[in-house]
């Protein structure tokens, strides 16, 4: 079932099963205290091997699913490095010249001739 998780959200959805508050092994290990005393141990280290091996197997899974991620997400991001940069602009005019050809255009527009 681990393996076969697609997305993150369904590898979560079976951890908190398996190892969530009342989870599966969670529940087993709340009742060895209804086993016999001599048996308890041997089950106990059996219900943590399997806890470990579900973590185990979980994180991995979570892993493998991250880096198909963003290999998936670097696969579509691809730059073309041979395409030309983009051109910077090579500045502006100074505002005191903007304003002379402002009132120039004025005065011309009035009918004056503009002498420099």
């Amino acid at each position: 079932a681990i393996a076969a998780s697609s997305d993150e959200k369904a590898l979560d959805a079976l951890r908190v099963n398996y190892l969530g508050k009342k989870g599966v092994l969670t529940a087993q290990l709340k009742s060895l205290g209804q086993l016999p005393p001599d048996e308890r141990p041997a089950a106990g280290e059996r219900i943590n091997v399997a806890k470990r091996e579900v973590q185990q197997a979980i994180e991995a899974r979570k892993q493998s699913l991250v880096a198909s991620k963003l290999a998936e997400k670097l696969a579509g991001e691809t730059i073309d490095v041979t395409l030309p940069g983009r051109r910077q602009n090579t500045g502006g005019l100074h505002p005191i010249t903007i304003t002379i050809d402002r009132i120039t255009r004025i005065f011309s527009t009035a009918g004056y001739d503009v002498a420099e």
